[in-house]
């Protein structure tokens, strides 16, 4: 199985946008507990898209390709994305101006995912394909590390599901 990164990055964007309808839908029967560990997980998910965004496509672009002028516009996008986080860290989850926060949240995820397809089909015809094929390779490395960890602290060392 290979992994494209454009579409992995624009499904995992989906998911995003889709766990924070979710969450400012359901937001008014929730209990604080429960919307607080649904937006810091959808954070961790929000913080964890641009790092991989950064670290696995763009810190590999090819050297002649740096001075690009939408990859500035692609950090003021990112910048925006962690500043709409930040301001959840300013209102408490009681407040009610909070899912105003949230919903300024999910606005600022679309943007980023409206700039993404524009940023991404620049990169396709700008990034060589060994260049290319390396990116995916390395998403490939995280993800399936990354499952193979979570399968480590879910299943008993004998790789069977704890319990059973």
């Amino acid at each position: 199985m290979h992994l494209d990164i454009f579409r992995y990055f624009s499904e995992e964007q989906s998911r995003i946008v889709q766990m924070l309808e979710e969450l400012i839908k359901n937001y008014p029967k929730m209990t604080r507990e429960a919307a607080f560990a649904q937006v810091k997980g959808i954070c961790g998910a929000i913080e964890n898209h641009l790092r991989k965004q950064k670290t696995l496509l763009i810190d590999n672009l090819p050297q002649d390709s740096l001075d690009c002028p939408i990859l500035k516009e692609s950090e003021n996008d990112r910048a925006k994305v962690s500043e709409e986080m930040g301001q959840l860290v300013m209102v408490h989850v009681d407040e009610p101006e909070y899912v105003g926060c949230l919903s300024k949240l999910l606005q600022a995820v679309n943007g980023h995912i409206e700039f993404s397809e524009r940023f991404y089909a620049h990169l396709r015809k700008m990034i060589p394909k060994e260049n290319l094929d390396g990116i995916n390779s390395s998403l490939e490395e995280e993800v399936f590390t990354l499952a193979d960890f979570d399968k480590l602290h879910t299943c008993g060392a004998d790789g069977m599901s704890a319990g059973a």
